[in-house]
């Protein structure tokens, strides 16, 4: 059974983490009229994929009784520390490089799709998987909304739209400030129906760890950051090497991890509550012991997240294989290729658009394709192959192209 495998992106922001890649199960690409996929309900095939980065390695899985319209969509939220950490001057682009994961696939015809673990990953799994290419992690390129008081502790909102179903990581920054040393923070969260907290991720080398609490609706977190070291919990803390540490720089501490529901009101919600405690009197022990901490102040802050009404994506042509033989030169029967076209939204709906679609050929010269974009052929009438061959897609204003074709002359 031909199975397929198409990124979404190739470039994935930190502001918005979430990695897909459309699956089309080829038992479903010759019947356009029928809308359900045909499939062996006894036989379940289901679509690995595997995320790459160092050594970590994550997961998504596509089962084809689940597909629409024969394909189907894994999603992995990516970890905030497979980033670099956010720099002091956050508004300046300058420095901020990106790095690349690795991506693949493999099929298994097995009705509970488990996923392997670690050592099957590390030993003879990934031999016999499907490489699809690999995806640039870029940092956020955009603006930041400072949600701060006095600019010690600082909670960055990205300023670019959002969509049901988006997962979002909201950094938050300390600056030391030798005059009033903390020896920790305290950040609440709450959020109005149509979006979770999710978690908290700290960040990498970072020198605070943190305590993480989240009610049960996951509308109301609070997060605790202290300093790992004892030496930096005593009244030492505005010694030469807390000085050496701290003094001049912001320090990325950990990142909220938020959800957009499916479900959310694009019209009325996006809002956040936030309140900072700064701490400095209560030792760590006490701290972590008991909710009555002695603290500076309490600022009340708030920020909204711009969410829109969900819209495509990407256009995506799909066939059963990259690769066709021009036999048609000499036989004068015409070679064909069938194609199925596919929007994926932001929120990550999948529609077969075919029919509502049009083509045409970079190069008609080496392949041709229907104006209703059903199929791709070869008439005999080309004058040579191609090693990279393109379709070009139109849907409504939106375009998307089916490169990387592979069309070769039968010479005999």
């Amino acid at each position: 059974d031909e199975v397929t495998a198409h990124l979404v992106t190739q470039s994935i922001s930190r502001n918005s983490p979430v990695f897909k890649l459309l699956f089309h199960f080829g038992l479903a690409i010759s019947g356009l009229e029928s809308r359900a996929p045909i499939v062996n309900t006894e036989s379940v095939i289901c679509a690995i994929v595997f995320v790459t980065k160092n050594d970590q390695v994550l997961n998504g899985t596509c089962l084809s009784n689940k597909a629409k319209d024969g394909a189907c969509l894994a999603s992995i939220t990516l970890p905030a520390s497979w980033w670099p950490p956010i720099n002091i001057d956050f508004s300046s682009k300058k420095g901020q490089k990106s790095t690349h994961a690795t991506v693949s696939y493999r099929i298994v015809h097995n009705s509970q799709c488990v996923i392997p673990s670690v050592n099957q990953i590390d030993s003879d799994l990934t031999q016999s998987n499907i490489e699809v290419g690999q995806i640039n992690l870029t940092p956020f390129l955009g603006d930041y909304e400072e949600v701060t008081s006095d600019d010690s502790v600082r909670i960055l909102i990205p300023q670019a739209p959002t969509y049901a179903n988006a997962y979002i990581y909201v950094p938050v920054l300390f600056r030391y400030n030798p005059n009033y040393p903390l020896s920790a923070f305290r950040i609440r969260a709450k959020v109005k129906s149509g979006i979770k907290i999710i978690d908290a991720q700290l960040a990498p080398s970072s020198p605070w760890q943190i305590k993480l609490e989240i009610n049960s609706k996951q509308t109301y977190a609070t997060v605790t950051a202290f300093l790992k070291d004892q030496e930096f919990q005593s009244d030492d803390f505005q010694s030469d090497k807390a000085e050496d540490v701290f003094i001049g720089f912001s320090q990325e501490v950990y990142s909220f991890l938020i959800q957009i529901d499916e479900t959310v009101n694009h019209t009325d919600a996006g809002r956040i509550a936030w309140s900072i405690d700064y701490i400095t009197d209560e030792s760590l022990s006490s701290m972590i012991a008991s909710i009555k901490v002695l603290e500076r102040d309490t600022s009340k802050l708030s920020s909204r997240f711009d969410i829109q009404k969900d819209e495509i994506q990407i256009v995506i042509g799909v066939t059963s294989s990259p690769t066709m033989i021009n036999t048609a030169v000499l036989t004068g029967k015409q070679v064909s290729q069938p194609l199925r076209i596919y929007v994926v939204s932001q929120s990550g709906n999948i529609g077969d658009v075919t029919l509502q679609s049009s083509c045409k050929s970079s190069d008609e010269s080496t392949i041709k394709v229907s104006p209703s974009c059903t199929s791709a052929y070869l008439d005999g009438s080309e004058v040579r192959g191609s090693h990279n061959a393109t379709l070009l897609i139109s849907y409504g204003v939106y375009t998307g192209k089916l490169d990387s074709f592979k069309f070769l002359f039968n010479l005999f």
